[in-house]
């Protein structure tokens, strides 16, 4: 990511971050774990390598806080990890909601 992306307040992985990750065919192509998260943009380890460019969407499971919300984003780099697994980047297509941000920051949705 690139340093005006890092200057946005950032959240590290909380007890909301696993997600599907789907393609633009709406088709599942794993779980993927929340690694930083900010209103523009998120860092996600994934299991296999995506192309840069590509939009992809976060869905949250259906006992999730966010269930029924689709965050989408565009690939802006994958990095293949030393020990297995890629990290994925890139800007939401909308920016995240404070709600978003919160919960997917770790934090409780407000009642």
């Amino acid at each position: 990511m690139t340093a005006e992306r890092h200057a946005a307040a950032r959240g590290q992985i909380g007890l909301h971050s696993l997600l599907l990750l789907l393609n633009s065919l709406d088709q599942v192509l794993g779980m993927v774990v929340v690694h930083e998260v900010s209103a523009e943009g998120v860092r996600l380890l994934a299991g296999g390598p995506r192309h840069v460019g590509e939009v992809l969407t976060l869905e949250p499971g259906h006992t999730h806080p966010l269930t029924g919300r689709r965050l989408a984003f565009q690939v802006a780099n994958c990095e293949a990890m030393p020990d297995g697994g890629y990290l994925l980047a890139g800007p939401f297509i909308r920016p995240l909601s404070a709600e978003e941000l919160r919960v997917l920051s770790g934090g409780e949705p407000k009642p």
